[in-house]
């Protein structure tokens, strides 16, 4: 490991400092990729494909045209959140207002036409995991982490709330508001460290949690993001580093080191994370924020640019 280091406070009022190995950050969307990989296990057992239609579990022909691979990709043409659910603690929706409303929602496009970043689609494939199971995707995600010494990663139970922070306005550190994290652990609401990310991160690369084959697979370009230029596989990021090299004596000209990279970010109230995994370097860079408004993905690309100058 080239650095593991906290900067700054956790919590600012006892004066506590953040540590990589134990201080836990909320890390949003990251865990999409812990439900990608309980995803391609199934498929590794053969107990479904991607192309399988979700019609199977949920007996709705209307829903015959969606299939796994719409969920992963974000081009179900499903919304980013059922109507009807809220992110704060005055949500009230849960598995069975799924059950009640799910006919009811909107898309927003056509399966397959269009990227649509879509919370829902993952809420789905973690209800579809525990139908296949008969186990809770809480569950699957701890046997997971047990597996790989994670050991501060967890569900976020929003109880260190008081150390989450939005923004910063007047030079004064705004609280993020209460989540309810009940019905969201297919999609988000996990805790972690960045120590425990580089974790998943090495068994990604090592093939110890997702085969090769389909490694190779889900970090192939399904649709990409319009709006940010950017392109999604089944449950990772995917993206691009440029870096300009120093010239030696012997050079013309400098070099321009071009690297591809999967993993994903995170944004949720009160956190920002990141997790970057650069194959051809067998680099890792894991990033969390106990901050909404922190891009961490541009902190990362400079990280990078800074160790391949």
């Amino acid at each position: 490991m080239l650095l593991s280091k906290g900067y700054g406070f956790i919590d600012i009022a006892e004066n506590i400092k953040a540590t990589p190995n134990s201080t836990q950050f909320r890390i949003a969307s990251l865990a999409k990729m812990f439900t990608a990989i309980q995803i391609a296990n199934l498929i590794d057992s053969n107990k479904i494909s991607l192309n399988t239609s979700i019609d199977t579990f949920f007996n709705d022909s209307s829903l015959k045209h969606i299939t796994i691979r719409h969920l992963l990709s974000h081009s179900s043409g499903l919304p980013q959140m059922p109507k009807y659910e809220k992110y704060g603690c005055e949500n009230e929706y849960d598995i069975e207002k799924f059950y009640n409303t799910f006919s009811s929602e909107d898309f927003t496009s056509k399966p397959d036409s269009l990227f649509s970043y879509s919370n829902y689609g993952y809420k789905i494939l973690g209800i579809i995991i525990e139908k296949i199971t008969s186990k809770n995707i809480i569950d699957h995600n701890q046997d997971l982490f047990n597996s790989l010494n994670m050991l501060h990663t967890t569900i976020d139970r929003n109880t260190n709330s008081d150390n989450f922070y939005h923004e910063l306005i007047n030079n004064k550190n705004i609280l993020a508001q209460c989540l309810d994290c009940r019905f969201k652990y297919a999609e988000g609401c996990y805790l972690s460290t960045t120590e425990d990310l580089t974790k998943f991160g090495r068994a990604i690369l090592k093939h110890q949690i997702i085969s090769a084959y389909h490694l190779n697979l889900f970090t192939k370009s399904q649709v990409q993001n319009s709006l940010e230029g950017k392109k999604y596989g089944l449950g990772f990021e995917l993206g691009e580093s440029f870096v300009l090299q120093k010239k030696t004596s012997l050079q013309k000209k400098a070099n321009i080191l071009f690297s591809e990279y999967y993993g994903h970010r995170g944004n949720i109230p009160g956190g920002s994370a990141v997790l970057n995994i650069y194959p051809n370097q067998q680099l890792i860079i894991a990033i969390t924020i106990n901050r909404t408004d922190i891009p961490c993905d541009l902190i990362s690309e400079k990280i990078f640019k800074i160790l391949n100058t």
